[in-house]
């Protein structure tokens, strides 16, 4: 029969220590609303040379794709509109 007397009892260690501060920290209200908006896939094909550099910009600016897919098109409509005025 076995002796089960020679097992660990606490096997799985010490209870983990406090969360970190981040589940603390305030939500920044204008991404979370950005980012419930977002509900709507968009799918298209793009050259390799260009995902790269998009991509690589993303990075740069510490963004995410879709951010700065919106930040790109409102500077372009932003554009759009100052020429209409002209």
């Amino acid at each position: 029969m076995a002796d089960f007397g020679k097992i660990k009892k606490n096997r799985f260690g010490d209870a983990p220590g406090e969360p970190s501060g981040n589940l603390k920290a305030k939500e920044n209200p204008e991404q979370s609303r950005a980012k419930a908006e977002r509900t709507e896939p968009l799918n298209f094909k793009v050259a390799p040379e260009f995902k790269r550099a998009f991509r690589q910009a993303a990075l740069d600016e510490e963004l995410k794709l879709v951010e700065l897919l919106e930040v790109c098109f409102a500077q372009h409509m932003q554009e759009r509109f100052n020429e209409s005025k002209k």
